[in-house]
């Protein structure tokens, strides 16, 4: 995404990552700052839509770094350090 400030003639870039891989390793670093996680929390901390971080918190609980889904409010439990955690993203995430 290119911005231009008309009066300056000034072209500022806003760099968004679009690799999947960049959000889940910033999703499992996040979470690893927490005992517990929810979906909006995660969106909320990364800037992300509500979607994605659903999607990211499926692939985390996949991976064995949150447990599943209370479903009660409180947030899934956090289960790895976060050594563990980024050595269980698969490798080209890594």
């Amino acid at each position: 995404v290119v911005f231009t400030d008309t009066d300056d003639e000034d072209t500022f870039m806003l760099l968004l990552p679009t690799d999947p891989a960049v959000h889940l390793r910033r999703a499992v670093e996040y979470t690893r700052t927490q005992t517990r996680v929810g979906t909006s929390q995660l969106q909320r901390a990364l800037h992300h839509g509500y979607g994605r971080s659903a999607k990211l918190m499926d692939q985390m609980e996949e991976l064995g770094i949150i447990g599943p889904d209370p479903c009660d409010k409180t947030g899934r439990e956090v289960l790895l350090t976060l050594e563990e955690a980024l050595a269980r993203l698969p490798a080209e995430e890594n």
